[in-house]
């Protein structure tokens, strides 16, 4: 019997009030004599109101800010007081940029919480979100239980820092760390005050910055996978006791651990997962939805009404990708779901297990090692996921990957399939394998033979297998998704060691052997029967979509407050040299905008962003990223931040300069060597 809810349809509720923005608001920061800058906009209601608050490392002058405004205005028409801040050492604040996610910047976000409660347009419920590295912010802050946080909303964040973005899964990360976020805390961190009434004020406070100022890229680079360091920044997200709406998106970076988020969180909650890489879901290229209608609702129910203690979780909405994709809603996240194995085959096969057998151990069943010499430029295909300026970088045919790895393709399915969860796939490998690490993907290929990816995993095998010389199994479990496969498709697993450039490349040929399950004669590739061990598998999680709601979503609001300029097109290359077998992926992304108050025009915007990282099989790894951030304020000045960063697997150089009317202001280099 299906379950009926009500549909999170994201229509917005008319406007109540007129919005007035204050700028420049000073709040005390965990630093004595340290102020962050803020703004706020404010409804003109005739009480105290409830907040929502935003900490941000993206000043709330540049990007930052007009990526968020539209939601501040919104909030603000409907009743809440939005405030924007910058991170301590970004934008209008005082002192040195932090680590991310570090002890001291929840710190600041705990003071944050504590003054806006007391303001007198405050009525001392306070709510917390942002995107990215607010949404970062939002959890760590939430896990400390500040008294006046009553609700939060973090949208695609992660919870560890290390495993969710620097090293993920233990592995040395690359582009995402290194080149394109990088980028961005260079031009962040140089850039100067905007604001004219800022700007003598702030000077001495940013050439301060400037020369203490630790890139994001340097802490990264000292601090190894494993470093206790690291676990003082993971967020204990069980320990949240506030309201938390998540939003995820299933081709995001941080997909697995915004949902993971949701499942160990413990108070009242809410999930909404859609088909988007790292951006806002009205801006997002499939699926778009108005979710500031949506946060709103989670805002009017908890600060206005709600309490810890008077309702149960809401239904989870969810966006099936795949064969008729479609927004649904369930009562639970993961629904409920059967399991299916799936065997893979010396053949290159991949077979439904009977339910009953769990291991290949039959006097007629019999085990061969299928082993594979692998290729360091795997990965290309698999698409960007980098950062919320791009609208692009969604994964494209995988074949060619898949044609370079060690692929197991199922038969034509006889019915659709309904993945949803978390797929776990059994890897047994031998001794021959010389892989460090393993990756697992698994696609969907179509009737004209395009292998759609699905979802995928990493797993460390350093530790595994360092000075063992047998056999191991270890179980990866690959990205949360939904998705359908309907008649006819097959399912495809690959396991291979590279997924560049999401993982720095090994810069060396790899082998991986896996114990595969042999159901007839082998066309050579088979090295020794192993009869009697455990086999590669995945088992899929199958849920019924009788069991779902179909649901839609209004159209996103068209924002008032900003108005975005016509940016050069977006570039995106994967370029493969056959002769050397290497590959290049390069990419440029531009941003162009303008804040304005009422018609009156404050200052001009442009951020342009080129990555590019090379991937050869024999020789080193490199990666080469350079931005530039260029602003005209009110006066008249125009102010460029330049940055470049070049990176081998064993050295990188950064610099990043900064120029007023194209007279130098400051410049810094880091050379850094392993």
């Amino acid at each position: 019997m299906p379950h009926h809810f009500r549909p999170l349809l994201g229509r917005s509720r008319p406007q109540e009030f007129t919005a007035r923005e204050i700028t420049n608001i000073r709040i005390p920061s965990a630093v004595p004599d340290q102020t962050l800058g803020a703004d706020a906009y404010l409804p003109d209601a005739d009480r105290p109101v409830p907040a929502v608050v935003t900490l941000y490392s993206s000043p709330k002058d540049g990007f930052g800010g007009l990526r968020h405004r539209r939601y501040l205005r919104y909030f603000a028409e409907r009743g809440f007081a939005a405030v924007y801040v910058d991170c301590r050492g970004y934008g209008s604040s005082d002192g040195v940029p932090q680590p991310m996610v570090s002890p001291e910047e929840i710190a600041d976000g705990e003071h944050v919480i504590d003054w806006v409660a007391r303001q007198p347009w405050c009525d001392g419920s306070v709510g917390l979100w942002g995107l990215s590295h607010a949404g970062m912010i939002t959890l760590g802050v939430a896990a400390r239980r500040p008294p006046a946080l009553k609700a939060i909303c973090p949208i695609m964040g992660l919870t560890d820092i290390e495993t969710d973005l620097v090293h993920p899964a233990g592995l040395r990360g690359g582009m995402v760390m290194f080149g394109h976020l990088s980028t961005y805390d260079l031009l962040s961190g140089f850039q100067l005050p905007l604001r004219s009434h800022d700007y003598q004020n702030r000077m001495q406070a940013w050439k301060q910055r400037i020369e203490e100022f630790t890139p994001w890229f340097v802490d990264a680079w000292q601090l190894p996978p494993g470093s206790a360091e690291w676990r003082q920044r993971a967020i204990d997200v069980s320990a949240i006791t506030a309201p938390t709406f998540c939003v995820a998106g299933w081709r995001d970076l941080f997909c697995d651990a915004m949902i993971r988020a949701y499942e160990n969180i413990t108070a009242p909650k809410m999930l909404l997962a859609g088909p988007w890489t790292h951006t806002f879901p009205e801006a997002a290229k499939v699926g778009r939805a108005n979710a500031a209608a949506i946060v709103c609702q989670w805002w009017d129910r908890w600060l206005h009404h709600g309490t810890v203690h008077d309702s149960k979780s809401e239904p989870v909405t969810f966006y099936v990708q795949g064969h008729e994709p479609r927004w649904v809603q369930a009562a639970s996240w993961p629904p409920p779901t059967s399991e299916t194995t799936y065997v893979a085959t010396t053949e290159g096969g991949l077979f439904q297990r009977e339910p009953a057998s769990e291991r290949s151990t039959s006097a007629n069943a019999t085990t061969a090692v299928l082993s594979k010499s692998l290729d360091p430029t795997v990965g290309v295909l698999s698409g960007l996921s980098v950062h919320s300026a791009l609208n692009f970088g969604y994964p494209m045919d995988q074949h060619d990957d898949d044609m370079r790895s060690l692929a197991f393709t199922s038969s034509p399915l006889d019915h659709a399939i309904h993945i949803a969860g978390r797929p776990v796939v059994t890897v047994a490998l031998t001794e021959a394998t010389t892989a460090d690490r393993c990756v697992v993907k698994l696609s969907d290929v179509d009737d004209k033979g395009r292998s759609l990816l699905i979802s995928k995993g990493y797993h460390d095998l350093r530790s595994l297998r360092r000075g063992s010389e047998q056999s191991c199994t270890v179980r990866v479990e690959l990205d949360p998704t939904c998705y359908t496969l309907p008649a006819r498709h097959r399912l495809r697993l690959i396991v291979t060691d590279s997924d560049f450039p999401r993982l720095w490349p090994s810069g060396e040929e790899t082998t991986v052997a896996v114990i595969t399950h042999r159901r007839g004669p082998t066309a050579g590739r088979t090295s020794s029967l192993t009869d009697g061990k455990q086999v590669t598998s995945l088992r899929l999680p199958l849920a019924d979509p009788t069991q779902w709601e179909d649901v839609d979503f209004a159209a996103p609001d068209r924002p008032a407050s900003v108005r975005p300029r016509r940016s050069p097109p977006e570039h995106w290359e994967v370029a493969r040299d056959l002769e050397r077998g290497t590959v290049r992926v390069g990419f440029d992304t531009t941003m162009s905008g303008h804040h304005i108050r009422g018609s009156a025009k404050l200052w001009k915007r442009h951020m342009a962003v080129s990555v590019a990282t090379g991937s050869p099989t024999q020789d080193q790894p490199s990666l080469i990223a350079s931005g530039t951030d260029w602003a005209e304020t009110e006066t008249g000045s125009a102010i460029e931040v330049t940055s470049r960063i070049e990176m081998g697997t064993d050295y990188a150089r950064l610099t990043v300069s900064t120029r007023v009317d194209q007279c130098l202001m400051a410049e810094r280099t880091w050379s850094l060597s392993q």
